[in-house]
């Protein structure tokens, strides 16, 4: 598995969850299932996108329990370093009032920078609702970092 790999996975985890500790244990159980998984079945290997996907989703819904995330509730815990003239408010904002498969969406599509197919493929779900996610969650995300604009 290559560091760009484990990056990815520690990004999603820093950006869904909002707490350092959280995302490296995170991390850690992922790249240890990726890892077990591979060496089950070589074949996955080819597929490392959908497997991170999957996995992050699994450890995703038992750290949160299928609840409303905890982020809004707690500080940013985090030695990570974020240029200073990012504001984190926004989408601190946008994670308490989405809901946690569009979050998911927007992460893997957007800041990680996934094709669809592994996205829709690693949760399960179809291509069109994988777009109607994005959309739903770029709008949402448009809202908050846009006060004063209307809701459709």
């Amino acid at each position: 598995m290559a560091t760009l790999h484990i990056k990815c996975i520690s990004v999603f985890f820093y950006f869904t969850l909002l707490d350092e500790r959280l995302a490296m244990e995170a991390t850690a159980r992922v790249v240890r299932k990726i890892k077990k998984r591979i060496q089950s079945n070589k074949e996955d290997a080819k597929d490392i996108e959908k497997l991170i996907v999957f996995f992050c989703h699994q450890v995703r819904l038992k750290l949160t329990g299928k609840k409303k995330y905890l982020w809004a509730k707690s500080g940013i815990e985090s030695g990570w370093t974020l240029h200073p003239d990012v504001d984190i408010g926004s989408w601190r904002e946008f994670l308490a009032e989405s809901d946690g498969e569009v979050v998911e969406a927007v992460v893997f599509s957007k800041i990680l920078n996934f094709k669809d197919q592994p996205i829709s493929q690693g949760l399960g779900i179809t291509i069109g609702t994988l777009r109607y996610r994005l959309g739903n969650g770029i709008r949402l995300l448009g809202l908050v970092a846009q006060p004063g604009l209307v809701r459709i």
